[in-house]
């Protein structure tokens, strides 16, 4: 019988498949190189679009709610809506309906009100407003309101004061009786005027109460003191106790000599800061954190600040006329400005 073959691997055969792999190897380098694509072209994309040019600016919107505000026997007061991105407001004043290039056109700011004084009394003028706005070199004024006539009033018609405790405060006063009509000029007779806890809110017709020295409105719920702007002979005035946030009003009143604000909601004080007469102010029990413009009121004796949310006194260092200085409930922790103030009683 013939043997089986011998089945042991041979030797030569490792040798040969690495022979035959290297084979391949090459072929395959070979074909390789010779077939490498060639890389396509970067190409850059497409510029955007120019951005629009912004638009043009345009004027704002005229004012709205144009109205006569307050009158009396020599004076006309307008106010008016205050317009978003208005820089301001002219107002442009006529005796007649006719308005011309004549009739001057008058630039008020950015204030929303506009008063006439030094008008005769029973007078009829014309007022219309425009707003405007700035840009550069550039004002952008916005169309007239409508024409809006007022008269000035007789100081011996009958006022309309519609607020009764305040009516009832003022017949007291002139001692009149209850339903007696009060008059301009009756008002103008008035020195004195005190109305506590009369659960107050309007005060239209005390405008024509310029004779006030003395008026005091302790704890009622006046919000609006803007009929107390022309009441330049006050020498001592009295709000505590009220919602009194704005007192610009009072900015004007430049000959008061003591002023009661405790217990309201202020906390700008800028228009107290001309009232360089006042000896004795109480602001007590506001909003306020900043008593900056408190720093020229040098003829200051009394001043109280309790229970604000004041950290820096630093305006207070050169009113050494102060004797009375309450600073109690306060966020205070410096207090070397205060220093100099060696006239301090308290």
């Amino acid at each position: 019988m013939p043997s089986e073959p011998d089945r042991r691997p041979s030797a030569r055969a490792p040798v040969a498949k690495l022979a035959l792999a290297s084979c391949i190897g090459i072929v395959l380098l070979s074909c390789g190189e010779g077939a490498a694509p060639t890389a396509a072209p970067t190409v850059a994309p497409p510029a955007p679009p120019p951005a629009p040019p912004p638009p043009a600016p345009q004027p704002p919107n005229a004012p709205e709610n144009l109205k006569v505000f307050a009158a009396g026997e020599d004076f006309i007061e307008w106010r008016w809506d205050a317009v978003a991105l208005a820089s301001g407001y002219e107002v442009q004043f006529s005796r007649d309906a006719e308005f011309t290039e004549a009739d001057e056109v008058i630039d008020v700011s950015g204030q929303t009100a506009y008063r006439r004084e030094g008008l005769s009394t029973e007078t009829s003028v014309h007022l219309r407003v425009r707003s405007y706005r700035d840009t550069g070199d550039d004002r952008l004024r916005s169309d007239w309101t409508f024409v809006l006539p007022a008269t000035t009033l007789s100081p011996d018609i009958p006022l309309t004061i519609p607020d009764p405790g305040l009516r009832a405060a003022v017949t007291v006063a002139l001692d009149k009786r209850a339903g007696d009509p009060v008059t301009g000029r009756d008002l103008s007779t008035l020195r004195r005027l005190t109305a506590r806890s009369a659960q107050i809110v309007d005060l239209t017709g005390l405008e024509w109460a310029t004779g006030l020295a003395y008026l005091e409105l302790w704890d009622n719920d006046i919000s609006d003191i803007s009929a107390l702007a022309g009441l330049t002979g006050l020498e001592d005035l009295q709000l505590g106790l009220n919602d009194i946030s704005d007192i610009s009003p009072l900015a004007g009143l430049t000959g008061l000599e003591e002023l009661g604000l405790g217990l309201n909601d202020i906390s700008d004080l800028s228009p107290l800061a001309g009232l360089t007469g006042l000896e004795r102010l109480s602001l007590s029990d506001n909003d306020i954190s900043d008593i900056s413009p408190l720093a020229r009121l040098t003829g200051l004796e009394r001043l109280w600040l309790t229970l604000n949310d004041i950290s820096d006194v630093s305006a207070l260092a050169g009113l050494t006329g102060l004797e009375d200085l309450l600073l109690g409930d306060n966020d205070i922790s410096d207090i070397s400005p205060l220093a100099r103030l060696t006239g301090l009683e308290r």
